[in-house]
């Protein structure tokens, strides 16, 4: 299938920054390197102060997976109708729309649009989504990938000049895709015949290619075999029939061999790195015995077949359990958790299904995304990238879902659930609406998770 009638391409946009409408936010959230504007570079139809529209649904209206970015949130329908909510500020929402009739953004700062009602993306049938940072990939049935949001770095000749796609845009290259992994600023997806293709931008080495360049056309990674690719922030990671494999950003440890690798960055802001893919090395099992990895910005998870959870990288919030703020460069099994049969991860969280639908999470609860029900301030007191003192658990906390859980997204500082009766819960932060209609009118956190509704 493609993509359906395109809007005018007329861009009307400046340079924006931080996506999450924190102005003094330094975690990963996307940014826009270097936006020129004008015809060829944003994809922002002219603007004629008309609310999005999401049409009635027939058929095959079914919410069947949900995904969660920065500081937004996306569903697919049975019919491969995808619908976003929350922030829209570099097209988040997928819909040729840049105005929504809300508006988002901290005081004295430029009001920044926003969606809380579901609005459709403009694409015609999707099999499988995934957001993260400020954009959402998704696979149609013909195996090709569609993207829209903040680009990865599509320029030949690399430079750091990321697009505004504010309808979905076809990867060229990425053709026959079964499954696939979107980081911060690059994307790699295993084809049908089981090759693995990454592209984007490439100064860490997360595309897994032996070099630090940008590849606007996916390039195979030389890695047989795989049978899942997972992708966040500046690192991936895949998982093969013996053994799981990370490359790219090593900075917290999240490569999970507690080896010295290469040297990215430029001094005094150098970190450890890998262009090369880089074996896992578990506690206690092999690779083999993995079923399911998860990423977050600068962390990593493993499901184990035994049901329990073993998770490394950077720990300043609790959510690769042990000490908080005490970084766990070899995966370590999370205690108290046990039937665990699908995990997520996000910015600074990581969350589980356990046999029977109920949802557990843990590391920061700095904007309530534990989800427990219990006021910020009620566990345990972490000291984050800053300097803060913010509020965590680096043991996972029951989520106060009334109904059992059959997938999990994790945002930068929300999360949200597909439920056993196909309705979608999100629990967090609310800066951009995130949460849904049902998120508080004053968009501010929800420590429970509240319904999303307008599907």
């Amino acid at each position: 299938m493609r993509l359906m009638a395109w809007l005018s391409l007329v861009a009307l946009v400046a340079a924006c920054g931080d996506d999450d409408g924190d102005t003094t936010d330094t975690d990963v959230d996307a940014f826009v390197e270097v936006d020129m504007g004008g015809p060829g570079e944003d994809s922002g139809p002219p603007d004629l102060g008309t609310d999005a529209f999401v049409p009635g649904c027939t058929e095959g209206c079914d919410i069947v997976e949900v995904s969660a970015g920065g500081d937004f949130s996306c569903a697919r329908r049975e019919n491969g109708e995808v619908l976003c909510w929350g922030a829209n500020l570099v097209g988040q929402l997928g819909d040729g729309n840049m105005r929504h009739g809300a508006a988002c953004g901290m005081t004295g700062v430029e009001p920044r649009d926003c969606s809380a009602e579901p609005v459709e993306v403009a694409l015609i049938e999707a099999v499988s989504i995934e957001s993260e940072s400020a954009s959402t990939c998704a696979v149609d049935p013909d195996g090709d990938m569609w993207c829209w949001g903040l680009s990865d770095n599509l320029e030949e000749g690399g430079g750091g000049s990321r697009r505004r796609l504010f309808t979905p845009e076809e990867r060229t290259g990425f053709t026959s895709i079964d499954s696939f992994g979107k980081g911060s600023r690059h994307t790699c997806a295993i084809q049908g015949d089981g090759t693995l293709l990454c592209a984007g931008q490439g100064e860490s080495g997360q595309l897994g290619l032996t070099d630090f360049e940008d590849h606007p056309t996916p390039m195979a990674v030389t890695l047989a075999d795989p049978l899942e690719i997972v992708a966040s922030g500046d690192f991936a990671c895949a998982r093969t029939a013996s053994e799981v494999l990370c490359w790219g950003d090593n900075l917290g440890g999240q490569l999970g061999d507690d080896m010295g690798h290469e040297t990215c960055g430029t001094m005094p802001n150098t970190y450890d790195c890998s262009a090369t893919p880089v074996a896992v090395t578990f506690t206690g099992i092999d690779g083999s015995n993995v079923t399911q990895l998860a990423v977050g910005a600068a962390h990593a998870c493993a499901l184990i077949d035994d049901g329990t959870v073993q998770c490394w990288g950077f720990n300043a919030a609790g959510q690769v359990g042990g000490t908080p703020g005490t970084d766990v460069v070899v995966p370590t099994e999370i205690a108290g958790l046990s039937s665990v049969i699908s995990i997520a991860a996000g910015l600074d969280n990581s969350c589980a299904i356990v046999d029977g639908g109920d949802v557990k999470c843990w590391g920061s609860n700095r904007e309530g995304q534990l989800g427990d029900g219990e006021e910020v301030g009620a566990h345990t007191a972490c000291m984050n990238v800053r300097g803060e003192d913010i509020d965590c658990s680096e043991t996972p906390v029951d989520v106060a879902l009334t109904e059992g859980a059959t997938q999990l997204a994790v945002g930068n500082r929300h999360v949200c659930a597909l439920g056993e009766s196909g309705s979608v819960w999100c629990w967090g932060w609310n800066d951009q609406r995130q949460l849904g209609p049902n998120g508080n009118a004053d968009r501010t956190r929800s420590v429970s998770p509240v319904e999303v509704t307008g599907f």
